[in-house]
């Protein structure tokens, strides 16, 4: 479904008034968009291949690009792969309270500074030493789940499958519904379409790319 498509079924579907600037091509554009990358973020079914640039000595945070949601795997140089875990299971092992199993390289988790900006935590930290495992200039490589490019006026449309654009649909209608007084009623049955694509989108990126991220052990304890 071609984006202009999209927004005329929004326009029809939801009842809007075309002739009002509430309801306007460009605020029905920005509904649909809200609810694409929305739809991509939590279902995770966009990823790509992203370098966070080269490891600094004593530099345990690295800025994400804007467009990334949420790192899924990352190497750094020739290492193996590092495991996924919570920032509170790093801070451990960055403080020696806890050690990497046998068989780990590393390890990441999401983390953000104090101005808001999204970032990736890795241990170890890297070091100028010789004799560290983790050196210096070394490439940072990161599998992430990406936001779309934004849909404009007379593209071709979503990147998703054919079958979820008319969720995407039903997302935007839930949201020109619930922004009328006393149409969260008539919001419902379109929201809970969308939100059940969601489900349907992440189960098929699932099936895709496999059973998801590895399992790792922090002595003490399991994470994901």
């Amino acid at each position: 479904m071609q984006t202009d498509e999209m927004i005329a079924a929004v326009r029809d579907q939801g009842g809007f008034d075309n002739t009002s600037l509430a309801t306007s091509q460009a605020v029905i554009l920005s509904w649909l968009n809200a609810r694409y990358r929305e739809l991509a973020a939590e279902s995770g079914f966009i990823r790509g291949v992203r370098n966070l640039g080269p490891t600094v000595a004593g530099q345990r945070e690295y800025d994400l690009p804007d467009s990334v949601v949420r790192v899924v795997r990352l190497r750094c140089g020739t290492l193996r792969p590092f495991a996924p875990m919570q920032v509170d299971d790093l801070w451990l092992l960055h403080t020696g309270a806890a050690t990497l199993e046998s068989g780990l390289d590393g390890a990441f988790a999401p983390t953000w500074s104090d101005e808001g900006v999204e970032k990736v935590m890795i241990y170890p930290e890297p070091s100028a030493e010789e004799d560290q495992s983790l050196g210096v200039d070394e490439e940072i490589e990161a599998v992430c789940v990406m936001l779309p490019t934004a849909l404009a006026t007379g593209d071709t449309g979503p990147v998703v499958p054919d079958d979820f654009h008319e969720a995407i649909v039903d997302g935007a209608i839930a949201m020109g519904l619930l922004r009328d007084d006393g149409s969260a009623a008539l919001a419902q049955p379109f929201e809970e379409k969308f939100q059940a694509a969601i489900v349907r989108l992440k189960k098929r990126a699932t099936s895709r790319v496999g059973k998801g991220p590895v399992q790792a052990r922090v002595s003490g304890y399991q994470v994901r």
